[in-house]
């Protein structure tokens, strides 16, 4: 169980009782210094609209697939991660301490570990959107979706993830690379200034209370 400052976005835990996560919440809340307060706070204005994962422009996905013919295999989902972030800036890690990403999912704001997020990247925008446009305009689809399924336990035509297919994955090579690129990304190619204002640009995270019903993964 886990909970969220409404005004930080700060994660509060407790691994058996949620009571003792919103105890912790409260009195973070009750605090002096209020975690908002103006004294701390830089104000930034909100400068655009954060898309929501489930609704991503896809220009350059497929071009980056057509030319890029000798690209590893292992490698093309890491370029369709990069390509679409790099256009759509649809997710941030605010702070790199906690490794929590922040990204909007049919219209909330969700605060969430980094496999988590790539879980929903992979159902809503690999799935869902990108693998029906590679489908019609690449080539190479059929054969380098019947790869991914082999190799990755989730399958880029899948809309039901079963928890023993999903703990799978997430030890697969192909969620590892996936995972220390978006990471990767994240670090060194988003600066400070751009992880915050994309943060700000999204808003309060919507997912207060948090109650992970399968698989959770990795932290």
């Amino acid at each position: 169980m886990e909970v969220v400052c409404p005004k930080c976005a700060k994660v509060f835990t407790h691994p058996t009782y949620p009571s003792k996560a919103k105890q912790a919440l409260q009195s973070h809340l009750n605090r002096k210094n209020p975690c908002d307060s103006s004294e701390y706070k830089i104000d930034r204005p909100v400068t655009f609209e954060v898309p929501d994962i489930t609704r991503l422009d896809l220009s350059g996905v497929v071009e980056e697939m057509r030319n890029n013919i000798y690209l590893r295999d292992k490698f093309r989902i890491t370029t369709i991660f990069r390509t679409l972030l790099t256009r759509n800036k649809f997710a941030t890690i605010p702070n790199l301490g906690t490794g929590r990403v922040m990204y909007k999912l049919e219209g909330y704001i969700m605060y969430k570990r980094i496999s988590e997020f790539l879980k929903d990247f992979w159902i809503y925008v690999l799935v869902r959107q990108v693998g029906p446009l590679l489908s019609r305009e690449w080539d190479g689809w059929a054969k380098f979706a019947g790869l991914v399924e082999r190799s990755a336990t989730l399958g880029l035509e899948t809309t039901m993830v079963p928890t023993a297919h999903l703990n799978k994955w997430y030890k697969s090579d192909q969620y590892k690379v996936l995972n220390s690129a978006a990471s990767g990304f994240f670090r060194n190619e988003l600066s400070r200034s751009e992880r915050a204002q994309i943060a700000v640009n999204l808003g309060t995270p919507s997912q207060v209370v948090s109650c992970m019903a399968i698989a959770p993964g990795p932290p």
